[in-house]
């Protein structure tokens, strides 16, 4: 569950550590599930919690984009959310940058396939 977070012209994003196939990339915030739940559920949980403190009012599109996502020993069956929030969420670990300056930072294939189907869908975020 991929959060594309907005809030006026910024978005976040983290490198990712350890010891996996995309290491050194960058990400948008996620929440990982073993099993797919729903809004409501991520909405409920610790770790949205943490991701939104202090941001206040926070608007969620429904999904914008979903896939299956194969990689050689895993399939990934990813979602991916359009977040608005009212003031600057404090996300720990994560790096506020200006939307524009996004494809600057190495991502998946993955989070990239969002991101052009997101500007081509709302080219007006970018």
């Amino acid at each position: 569950n991929y959060f594309y977070v907005r809030q006026g012209g910024d978005t976040w994003i983290r490198r990712r550590e350890g010891r996996d196939i995309w290491r050194n990339l960058y990400e948008l915030p996620l929440i990982e599930t073993d099993e797919e739940q729903g809004l409501d559920d991520l909405q409920r949980s610790g770790i949205w919690a943490e991701l939104f403190h202090g941001a206040g009012q926070v608007s969620v599109s429904s999904q914008v984009y979903s896939c299956k996502h194969v990689l050689s020993h895993r399939i990934i069956h990813a979602r991916f959310y359009m977040v608005e929030t009212e003031f600057a969420p404090d996300m720990t670990g994560y790096m506020k940058i200006p939307v524009e300056r996004l494809g600057d930072y190495a991502v998946s294939r993955l989070t990239e396939s969002f991101l052009e189907k997101l500007s081509m869908n709302y080219p007006s975020l970018f």
